[in-house]
């Protein structure tokens, strides 16, 4: 009769260890998921936001009237800022594109590529870029990515403050996700292994 209502209490306490594991797993797999989140979107958006700065700076600067122009004859320097944006925001790809929306330039790391097929930008996100506002997005971009991505986009203005192009910053969701399996699987090694100790002891 003892060694029952022993093996009830033990099987009561491992059954409450068990349950505390899993609420303090879940609680800090949202909290770290929210803070990620957050800072991933604060540095594609000021990649985005640094690299417009440049580059409209630099075609107010040209004699180009045209911005498909500036980037099409003035391709060097166009490259170089956006290599430079991309190279120093790691995992971060930096885009190019038109008033129409259709990119120009892709860069990732310290690979630029000027793109020979067109590729659109969203719908909803043009239309506010049209407006003159920064826009965000979330998907894969005319298939451009194969996974989705965050995808933040601002304007680049000319002198007359008439919208003539943007920028698009955007950053992959998957290196949150194996942050959090990482994360996942520590913890549930750690609760198996303390729970095991409870039990020998």
């Amino acid at each position: 009769m003892f060694k029952s209502v022993f093996a009830k209490y033990i099987t009561a306490f491992i059954m409450i260890i068990t349950v505390s594991f899993c609420m303090i797993l879940s609680i800090i797999v949202s909290l770290v998921n929210s803070y990620s989140a957050n800072i991933q979107e604060e540095l594609v958006k000021s990649t985005s936001r640094s690299a417009e700065a440049y580059l409209e700076l630099r075609y107010e600067q040209s004699a180009f009237k045209s911005f498909n122009d500036f980037v099409r004859d003035d391709r060097e320097d166009v490259i170089d800022i956006m290599t430079s944006v991309s190279a120093n925001s790691e995992g971060i790809s930096v885009m190019l594109s038109d008033k129409d929306g259709s990119i120009l330039v892709h860069s990732l790391d310290n690979e630029t590529q000027i793109f020979q097929r067109k590729v659109a930008l969203p719908a909803e996100m043009q239309a506010k870029l049209l407006l003159g506002e920064e826009a965000q997005f979330m998907g894969t971009v005319s298939d451009l990515f194969d996974t989705p991505h965050f995808c933040y986009a601002t304007p680049i203005l000319d002198e007359n403050g008439e919208f003539c192009g943007s920028v698009i910053a955007s950053a992959s969701g998957m290196s949150l996700v194996l942050l959090l399996d990482k994360m996942i699987k520590t913890i549930t090694v750690s609760s198996i292994w303390v729970m095991e100790d409870t039990m020998m002891v």
